[in-house]
């Protein structure tokens, strides 16, 4: 969807007057903002539903706090409009961490990046509830989730799926059940730590963080799902640099919670028109069979 540009512009020209550019790029991708950068310098963000819209002020506060624990690079807001429905932060260098761009560094590169974010996810999964409970930060019903993705596992793909296909989305979706019927630890997590909220600036050979609008309070093993898709040895190493809470079924669940993305984005495509059935279809080949392999 083509959004214009010039209505994102004129708010933050009315906002920040003393604030000049040469260039801007407009970014739709994401699923809850729409993003404008100026002069690859400054990155602002307006929140595109009510929801994202009511927790901005609270997201920026909270970065402040986590930076002062945080050594990785994360969003830094310093203009922020006087409502809070936008904001901006310089720009934290370095490109979207694709798996394609993932595949092509060195073995030493990429244990730099296992580290790094180890580190990260050490940090972050240490922040206590009080620390947080200011932010309005909400906390993950995983069985409630996982019953919607439940009911509509028929309504929308029954009929687009093979019959393989179909049986291997329900026991996805019963095994990933079973496991979190049980107690689960609940720490801050990032929720969304996926490759287009992991920079890597080969300059320096550091990454940063960006997008924390869904963060939680949840299964420390969620922020390690979608890592799979660099692969399950380099999950292996970064849990292996991970210091936070673990348990015995920590890697499990976080292998079919990236499963689970799969079932998600297909029946998503159905809703949203942020992604189509034939893209959810060929992102979730990788989350159903991990690089070509069965469930274990």
């Amino acid at each position: 969807m083509t959004v214009n540009p010039k209505p994102f512009l004129q708010r933050i020209k009315a906002s920040f007057p003393d604030l000049t550019w040469k260039q801007y790029v407009l970014l739709n991708h994401g699923w809850d903002h729409i993003v404008v950068i100026l002069d690859n310098a400054f990155v602002f963000r307006f929140p595109s539903s009510p929801e994202y819209l009511n927790q901005f002020k609270d997201e920026v506060s909270l970065l402040t706090l986590l930076s002062t624990k945080i050594q990785t690079p994360i969003p830094q807001y310093i203009f922020i409009a006087n409502d809070f429905s936008f904001g901006g932060y310089p720009i934290i260098p370095g490109k979207e961490l694709q798996e394609e761009i993932f595949a092509r560094l060195s073995s030493d590169q990429q244990g730099k990046i296992a580290q790094q974010l180890g580190s990260f996810l050490s940090k972050l999964h240490t922040f206590s509830a009080k620390e947080v409970q200011a932010y309005s930060i909400g906390s993950e019903n995983y069985l409630n989730d996982f019953g919607r993705l439940k009911n509509q596992l028929p309504k929308y793909l029954k009929n687009v799926l093979s019959r393989e296909e179909y049986a291997l989305a329900q026991t996805i979706l019963h095994e990933t059940e079973q496991l979190i019927r049980h107690e689960l630890p609940r720490v801050l997590i990032h929720a969304d730590l996926s490759s287009a909220h992991i920079l890597w600036d080969a300059s320096t050979k550091k990454i940063g963080i960006i997008d924390f609008s869904d963060r939680l309070m949840g299964d420390p093993a969620l922020d390690f799902a979608e890592l799979y898709a660099y692969g399950e040895a380099f999950v292996d190493e970064v849990y292996a640099q991970y210091h936070g809470p673990k348990d015995p079924q920590f890697r499990k669940r976080a292998k079919l919670y990236y499963k689970r993305v799969g079932v998600f984005l297909m029946i998503e495509s159905f809703i949203s028109e942020k992604i189509t059935f034939v893209q959810a279809s060929a992102l979730c080949l990788c989350s159903f069979y991990l690089h070509h392999g069965m469930l274990p």
